[in-house]
């Protein structure tokens, strides 16, 4: 599947709040239905390698682990997301310079 929006902000602030995992709070649909969910952080919260694991009691929300897989600047973020009891799912953002 894949879906473009159009976002009016330069690619290289839309890149950051992508890649720190610390910025989902403010826009991440899961912690944003749960907000009271317990996260657990990786060593780092930034960039290729990092990852955290949440705990929710909401049934929409569950437990899961999102870890980013690969972060190119500005251009590309690639993620595993992982629901506890369901297959593991890869996404990502990519910036396209115009629009198709």
């Amino acid at each position: 599947m894949e879906r473009t929006a159009l976002i009016n902000a330069s690619p290289g602030a839309v890149y950051g709040l992508l890649v720190n995992l610390k910025t989902y709070d403010s826009w991440m649909i899961w912690n944003q239905i749960d907000p009271n969910m317990k996260k657990q952080y990786g060593d780092t919260t930034e960039g290729s390698g990092a990852w955290y694991k949440w705990q929710s009691n909401n049934p929409n929300v569950g437990n899961g682990k999102l870890t980013i897989l690969e972060a190119i600047p500005p251009q590309k973020v690639v993620t595993l997301l992982e629901f506890e009891g369901s297959d593991a799912a890869m996404g990502g953002w990519v910036y396209w310079s115009s629009i198709r």
